[in-house]
């Protein structure tokens, strides 16, 4: 063959490969082939075009996917348009799609009679549907027991399969204290259930407080859990929301930055960033390690500057919801505080922050907070200045004004305008071109 003899820096070589297609061999390619695809969905990118040409066969147990390309990028409904116009002249996966007694001949036949692929057959029909929002994702592969079993006969693979243990055992494990369930989470630290009802129990402790003796501990489980769980909705939301309870205590603050948590806390929001309870949580969770931050401290500086932008991104996404925007902007304050912000946040920020007074002028609390963010920043920036009075959307010291009338009456909104406005008057030209 040809191909065998290409040997250049700059060309892909070729090998020829025997392998023996049986059962093994099948189960451990199909593990693989989720486990590739599990991957790059948790990316964010499709592959789109996948066919036997773009697996590339390394080994006789492993193979690599290969060309992701434009299709990678295109949209769905434009790549529907052209698997439409493809399926109209392919009538054999049209007679596979519509008719699977022809599907179960022809594996039979290659299996040689081995029955063991049958558990398979259900699955291939369902990702083999015309419509793509009626196929599985590759994280409901995941679930299914032989999909299961092939990622096991994979070996390696980037997936964790959900272990559990029976109802009786966790019932038995869970009876105790505090120090029980913080043992017993500790000892099944990757069983994602045991995670999620060990939170519940000490969410119960936190509230009666006799887990106070134990929050450095807590907050260490707590944040660990969330760390090896990050795809469980459920419990980040009840894990931020038990860390909220939790950080009232300096300690517990403190003990967050101890096990390295903010990284990976900043990532679940960046992950999550549509969910208005873990971003509700995660603002407030921000703000407070914010406000009991070390500025002296590089390593710690360094931490919370990185938080700017995954607060920034909450407040854009949620300026309609003014709970959470309440809550972003009171981090934003404090990050301010803290001098988190560079020289080029200066400007974008202001405008977002006027923006949630803008949508949310009735709520006192999002007005005060807003206001204290705003005054920072110009206290700290000519720029911020600039951005509150040229502000596309309207000038800012109108807006000001108007918020002024509307909580003239709450002492704490009033003192924020005001502290506003007296930053702005440092800056004389700036603040004479605003009257």
């Amino acid at each position: 063959m040809d191909l065998l003899k290409l040997h250049h820096s700059n060309i892909c070589t070729y090998k020829e490969l025997f392998v023996t297609w049986n059962n093994e061999v099948v189960q451990r390619f199909l593990g693989q082939m989720v486990d590739a695809l599990f991957y790059i969905h948790k990316q964010n990118i499709w592959h789109r075009n996948l066919k036997p040409s773009n697996i590339l066969v390394t080994g006789e147990a492993s193979f690599m996917l290969s060309d992701f390309s434009t299709e990678t990028l295109m949209k769905d409904e434009l790549k529907w348009k052209i698997r439409v116009e493809e399926e109209e002249i392919n009538s054999l996966l049209q007679d596979i799609r519509g008719d699977s007694s022809c599907l179960v001949g022809v594996l039979t036949l290659m299996q040689d009679g081995e029955r063991s692929y049958f558990p398979f057959f259900p699955i291939l029909l369902m990702m083999l549907q015309i419509e793509p929002s009626m196929r599985p994702t590759a994280r409901d592969l995941v679930t299914l027991p032989f999909i299961g079993k092939c990622l096991t006969v994979a070996g390696d693979t980037s997936i964790k399969l959900k272990m559990s243990l029976s109802p009786t055992i966790r019932d038995l494990l869970f009876q105790g204290g505090v120090e029980s369930v913080l043992e017993f989470m500790q000892a099944f630290w990757d069983i994602e259930e045991i995670q999620a009802e060990g939170i519940q129990h000490l969410a119960s402790f936190v509230k009666d407080r006799s887990a106070f003796p134990y929050l450095l501990t807590c907050t260490e489980v707590i944040t660990l859990a969330m760390k090896t769980h990050t795809d469980s909705l459920d419990l980040q939301v009840e894990g931020c929301t038990l860390l909220l309870e939790i950080l009232s205590q300096e300690v517990a603050a403190e003990n967050l930055r101890k096990v390295g948590i903010i990284p990976d806390f900043l990532s679940i929001l960046r992950r999550f960033l549509h969910n208005d309870k873990i971003c509700l949580s995660g603002c407030a969770i921000l703000w407070s390690l914010a406000v009991s931050g070390n500025s002296e401290d590089n390593a710690d500086q360094a931490v919370l500057d990185s938080a700017v932008p995954v607060t920034c991104a909450v407040l854009q996404n949620h300026l309609q919801n003014g709970v959470v925007a309440e809550s972003a902007c009171s981090a934003l304050w404090a990050l301010a505080l803290q001098g988190c912000l560079t020289d080029s946040d200066y400007e974008p920020t202001a405008a977002l922050l006027l923006d949630a007074l803008r949508m949310n002028p009735e709520r006192a609390v999002l007005v005060k907070n807003g206001c204290l963010a705003l005054a920072s920043l110009v206290r700290l920036s000519e720029t911020a200045a600039l951005a509150i009075l040229l502000d596309s959307k309207g000038s800012g010291v109108e807006l000001m004004k108007h918020e002024y009338h509307l909580h003239c009456e709450e002492p704490g909104v009033a003192e924020a305008l005001c502290l506003l406005m007296n930053e702005m008057v440092q800056y004389g030209e700036i603040a004479a071109a605003g009257t």
